[in-house]
């Protein structure tokens, strides 16, 4: 490439990341540094800061930004959705998704019950790579590639795939254990 399409490339990168965080104003005297994802049809900006992703109604955003806006989403009717867009008092709240801390004492070891299954399934795919792969590379493909290859492998050479089925069978234990007692704990 020769330095006049660097530059151009280097402008339009620029340009780019400096619209994509530009500061928008509230009527209440706030300042939101962030990207307008898109605009709802109920009348919010769903805005992406560095703290997260917010939904900002439209009729929280002063004229300056409204113009923004505008140039922005020029295909949107942007007054008729503001319009449109109901106050917070009579939206529906946000769905409460439980953290971590949240859980119970039992959700959280059905949690790590399921890490441990899939960590043991994991191991036991890979052991049994390593067996098929040893006794015959086209046995090895033959496992990436169809899945049942795998336990036709098990039947046939079940002397050189031990470790890999017990590994196996740990993992599946610990994944439906685990799920079985998250799903009691919240029932």
């Amino acid at each position: 490439m020769d330095l006049k399409r660097w530059f151009l490339l280097f402008a339009v990168v620029c340009i780019g990341i400096c619209q994509a965080q530009s500061p928008w104003s509230l009527k209440n005297g706030q300042s939101i540094d962030g990207t307008v994802l898109r605009i709802t049809p109920g009348g919010d900006a769903v805005v992406r800061t560095s703290s997260g992703i917010s939904n900002i109604s439209l009729n929280e955003f002063d004229r300056a930004s409204i113009k923004k806006l505008e140039k922005q989403f020029a295909t949107l009717d942007l007054k008729k959705l503001a319009d449109a867009a109901k106050p917070r008092s009579q939206q529906r709240p946000m769905r409460n998704v439980q953290g971590w801390d949240e859980l119970s004492d039992q959700q959280k070891a059905g949690v790590g019950m399921m890490g441990f299954g899939m960590i043991a399934a994991l191991l036991g795919w890979i052991f049994l790579l390593i067996a098929a792969f040893k006794e015959n590379p086209m046995w090895g493909i033959a496992i990436l590639l169809f899945g049942i290859a795998g336990f036709i492998f098990f039947i046939l050479h079940f002397n050189k795939a031990k470790l890999a089925f017990l590994f196996t069978v740990l993992g599946a234990g610990g994944l439906i254990g685990g799920a079985l007692m998250f799903m009691q704990a919240v029932t």
